[in-house]
């Protein structure tokens, strides 16, 4: 087997050379201390450095951050030969942040590599101790600071001047920093992006391009356009934007089959009502062809027989005549068909009847609906700067005619407008997230019914949203984070595993009633025998032979001629096959889709007879006392494992883990099996919370 080994670039610097600080230097000029290339920097006891140089150009060098993969020789002054290695990382330069070093292990000529037990450099670097980031995010209101961004993003549901998609990547964030215990001091914008003619960049985008902020508290459209000045991290909101309105019969609106007469057009019943008549003079005719019925009823008795068909009653005279029979027959046949299709089209004309209105954005434009569109930034813009497919043709029949004060704004709230849009002829663009809880507190069943949605004019953009920090940040590796549960399946969970037995497919029931009638078979064959004298002459036990081998679909060897032992034996054969072939096919099903997911929610993981563990970290301790669904026994120091030993616990079965996954995996590749990977499963605590509905 080909064995696949990764590369990473690697660089040695020696401090006993005279232009290693002038080279670090430069390195850090050109952003080259990140975790793409591994430092060792090297230094030695001499009499002219005395091992001071080094940490003293690391104190002046800006380069070095909380992702650098950057580690320090530096001899001891007592053993000449022995070199004390340290991570060397800062959470912060620009910040004006300390420089950290951490005792990774030592190093010497006899000894070699002893490195410090269990070290983690994402451990160490994952606590922020309350560092104060700088955070950006869009709120379209005036007289707005930093010190009530966090109050205005944090009030529940809609707020004006701040989208959907923004509170929830806000929440996000809000979970970013509990676990990496830090702070944030927002700057709040009112757009997203923007350009003045000498190409400086505006809102949003120009402050993450400039580097102004470490961390955009918002989502964006991640365009292509964007890629080489942002970084994204996470990609989960569904950016559905639409136009909404309420059908009403003013917009071309029309119901399909709901008239009395609308089964059938108008030729049809022209057509219908002649068939009629002929029908009376025909049977008229026929009558008068025998001497028998000549004279002897009057008009009006086949116009009564003409509608007795009709109405599906049949005649009461039925003529001796067989064409005048032949006559009444075609016309009730003839009925019934017209009869059964008029009611088959009633009915589904009600059941399936649609009020059609305008299907697309050309027929929104084009139709007397009265459009307003939620009052955001990126709204304005769009009609502004009137880029996108049919934004100039709604700026021209839509924005510009004028609105009496009664009429509802062009740029309006959700709020505001779902009254309106109750009262039809208006239709609202905006985010359909948004106004979906509005509709469902103000509207009935009747009208939800009644409304309708059209593809919005971001239907041509991307419809994921990024959570965007600043090109190459140094924070892009720490905030990839998935925290959540993971246990393996075990047969205790409540039935998690399922068995897949022979006796399965069927319930004791079935097998119980299988085994009652193969018992009544052979006594059947037990009684023809004995009223067949040449059939008795056959051994006890041929019958119970026979009926086996029926059961094994081998058939039998004998042969009868009394067609009630063939009736029964063929009765027994074709049972056999059926039941034979449900068995095969559920064994088989039950193989290819015996998939076990455990429990599904985090309330079935705490119910379940599972122990749970935390990681034995500062945000695990602190989420392990503050959840209310954890139990009291669940707080006592058992709980905490650190990943190697609970991965070891994970193997055995029985415990539910709560860590960041991205580093349990690590160990679990290396202690699991590729049968136990697929036993294992995961539960985000945050699921329901971040759910997209």
């Amino acid at each position: 087997m080909e064995l696949v080994k990764h590369a990473k670039l690697c660089a040695v610097l020696d401090f006993a050379c005279p232009g290693a600080p002038q080279l670090l230097e430069e390195v850090s000029k050109h952003r080259y201390m990140n975790n793409t290339v591994s430092w060792l920097l090297l230094s030695r006891n001499t009499a002219a450095d005395r091992g001071e140089l080094l940490p003293r150009v690391l104190w002046n060098t800006a380069g070095i951050q909380i992702n650098s993969d950057l580690v320090t020789a530096i001899e001891t002054t007592d053993h000449r030969g022995v070199f004390n290695l340290f991570d060397i990382y800062s959470k912060g330069r620009h910040l004006c942040k300390d420089i950290f070093q951490t005792l990774l292990g030592t190093w010497s000529a006899d000894g070699g590599f002893r490195l410090t037990p269990n070290y983690s450099p994402y451990k160490i670097r994952q606590n922020f101790n309350f560092l104060q980031l700088r955070g950006v995010t869009v709120i379209d209101r005036e007289n707005v600071t930093s010190d009530k961004v966090d109050q205005l993003l944090g009030e529940p549901g809609l707020t004006k001047g701040i989208v959907a998609f923004v509170k929830y990547h806000y929440a996000l964030l809000v979970v970013l920093r509990d676990f990496h215990n830090f702070t944030i001091k927002f700057r709040p914008t009112r757009g997203w992006a923007g350009r003045l003619r000498s190409g400086y960049r505006l809102g949003l985008l120009g402050v993450v391009q400039r580097h102004e902020t470490d961390v955009a508290a918002t989502g964006i459209i991640m365009r292509l356009s964007r890629q080489p000045e942002l970084d994204s991290i996470h990609y989960s909101w569904a950016f559905e934007t639409g136009f909404i309105y309420k059908i009403t019969p003013d917009i071309g609106s029309k119901s399909e089959g709901n008239g009395f007469v609308a089964p059938f057009s108008l030729p049809v019943w022209v057509a219908l009502l002649l068939t009629l008549a002929l029908s009376v003079l025909v049977l008229q005719y026929l009558a008068r062809l025998s001497a028998a019925e000549r004279n002897t009823r009057a008009t009006m008795a086949y116009v009564l027989d003409v509608m007795a068909c009709v109405a599906q009653q049949g005649v009461p005279n039925v003529s001796r005549l067989v064409p005048a029979r032949v006559a009444v027959i075609v016309l009730l046949v003839a009925n019934l068909v017209l009869y059964n299709y008029y009611t088959s089209t009633v009915v589904s004309g009600l059941l399936s009847s649609q009020m059609i209105g305008p299907e697309t954005i050309a027929q929104v434009i084009d139709s007397p609906l009265q459009l307003s569109l939620t009052d955001t930034g990126y709204h304005r813009i769009l009609l502004r700067e009137q880029t996108l497919p049919y934004s100039t043709r709604m700026h021209e029949r839509k924005a510009l005619p004028p609105r009496s004060p009664n009429d509802l704004p062009l740029f309006t709230d959700v709020e505001h407008a779902v009254p309106y849009l109750r009262r039809g002829g208006h239709v609202l663009h905006c985010e359909l997230t948004e106004v979906y809880p509005a509709i469902a507190n103000q509207f009935t069943a009747n009208e939800i019914c009644e409304l309708r949605t059209v593809e919005g004019l971001y239907r041509y953009d991307i419809r994921v949203m990024a959570f965007v920090l600043p090109k190459h940040s140094m924070y892009s590796e720490l905030f990839k984070i998935t925290l959540g549960f993971i246990f393996r399946l075990t047969p205790e969970l409540n039935g998690a595993t399922r068995e897949t037995s022979y006796l399965s497919p069927f319930t004791d029931t079935t097998w119980y009633s299988v085994a009652s009638v193969v018992a009544l078979v052979l006594g059947v064959l037990q009684c023809i025998a004995i009223f067949h004298a040449e059939l008795s002459s056959l051994a006890r036990n041929h019958y119970l032979i026979d009926t086996i081998g029926l059961i094994a679909q081998q058939g039998t060897a004998q042969s009868s001629a009394y067609i009630s032992l063939r009736i029964v034996l063929y009765a027994v054969l074709i049972m056999a096959f059926l039941l034979y072939n449900y068995y095969t096919a559920s064994i088989v099903g039950e193989l290819l889709s015996s998939s076990n997911q455990g429990p599904g929610t985090i309330d079935q993981l705490l119910n379940a007879p599972l122990a749970v563990m935390f990681a034995n970290d500062s945000y695990n301790r602190a989420l392990a006392v503050q959840h209310a669904r954890v139990t009291d026994a669940m707080t006592s120091d058992h709980i905490y494992a650190d990943v190697r030993a609970a991965v070891q616990l994970l193997k055995l079965g029985g415990y539910a883990f709560h860590c960041e996954l991205t580093e349990a995996f690590r160990a679990i590749a290396s202690h699991f099996d590729a049968h136990e990977i697929c036993e294992l499963r995961t539960r985000s605590m945050y699921a329901e919370q971040f759910k997209i509905t």
